[in-house]
């Protein structure tokens, strides 16, 4: 009897490497147990990677249907993760309540409405093209007030619920923070695209396009201070993947079509070259972080809470305890 199962045990415990797909969670369902806002951040790094390319000053053959296809790409992705979500939700609502008391995943629930003004905005540049202009201002006016409702809700909600629930140490802010106040600065930067098809007057377009000149000034000294961080802490190794690495899409995103955005109504070159230049790193980073997240996602990895053992592992783990002993 005792013989039987020790014998059976190894095999047990090894059942969860022999699935390839999801091998690091004990249960393919438990990827919906720990499914966070955060990562709505992946439909963000995507979409913008399709908007940007749709409004770059310079043509590319082909460049447009690559647009369209990563896009589409986007949309699905932003479908099947509001399907998960809504499973999260409705099997793990424990969970998901903790992730709103989180210190730091709470800080992520901007990330759903940004990534629906996203896809939105990307409806209208790209999938007119497959829908119609009329679905597509349909579609992009629906998303961006739904992100934009939601983004405001964030924008209060977080933060007021950091200051009234948890009492922050000194040391215990970092750029998260920040997380929760930018969806609105999104939502005005999505909802530019919809200007064409609402009317607008020269004084309002004048006062974007001076207020657009200072605030891409202060991005490019921004960006070049979080490029110089980021290169040291990644020299230091204190830069492991998760998905916050998302992070170093969507802003990049951000100023490649604000400096579109420039170069079209100042024609000068240096909105132009600074916006390809741009592009061309935001692509660098998507294609880094994307090819990380698909790994991770199908080893279940990226499903695991933080700090959490791969199951995957288990076995080797206890072969190397009996060997010991």
């Amino acid at each position: 009897m005792s013989t039987r199962t020790a014998l059976s045990t190894p095999a047990a415990s090894s059942a969860p490497s022999r699935r390839r797909l999801l091998r690091d969670l004990e249960r393919p369902r438990d990827a919906f147990r720990h499914l966070g806002p955060n990562w709505f951040a992946s439909v963000m790094g995507t979409g913008i990677v399709a908007n940007a390319a749709a409004s770059l000053p310079l043509r590319f053959p082909g460049m447009r249907a690559a647009a369209t296809v990563v896009w589409a790409g986007a949309s699905l992705l932003l479908l099947a993760l509001c399907a998960a979500w809504a499973v999260h939700w409705a099997r793990h609502r424990d969970h998901a309540r903790a992730h709103g008391a989180h210190p730091v995943m709470s800080q992520f629930y901007g990330a759903p409405p940004m990534a629906l003004m996203t896809v939105g905005a990307g409806t209208l540049l790209l999938g007119k093209d497959v829908i119609g202009l009329d679905a597509a201002v349909a579609v992009d006016w629906t998303l961006w007030l739904t992100g934009t409702v939601l983004g405001l809700l964030a924008a209060f909600a977080v933060p007021y619920r950091m200051i009234t629930r948890r009492a922050a140490e000194p040391d215990a802010a970092f750029g998260g923070w920040l997380m929760p106040v930018v969806p609105p600065m999104v939502s005005a930067a999505m909802g530019a695209f919809l200007i064409p098809h609402s009317g607008a007057g020269q004084l309002r377009l004048t006062m974007i396009l001076a207020f657009g000149v200072v605030t891409w000034g202060f991005a490019m000294l921004w960006l070049a201070i979080a490029a110089a961080v980021t290169v040291r802490t990644a020299r230091s190794g204190g830069l492991p993947f998760n998905l916050t690495w998302w992070g170093f899409t969507f802003p990049v995103g951000t100023c490649v079509t604000g400096s579109t955005v420039l170069a079209a109504r100042t024609g000068a070159d240096l909105f132009i070259w600074a916006a390809v230049a741009l592009y061309v790193l935001l692509v660098a980073a998507w294609a880094v972080v994307g090819l990380r997240t698909a790994r991770g996602a199908l080893r279940g990895t990226l499903f695991l809470p933080p700090g959490a053992p791969a199951v995957a592992a288990a076995p080797a783990r206890l072969a190397a305890v009996r060997a010991a002993s």
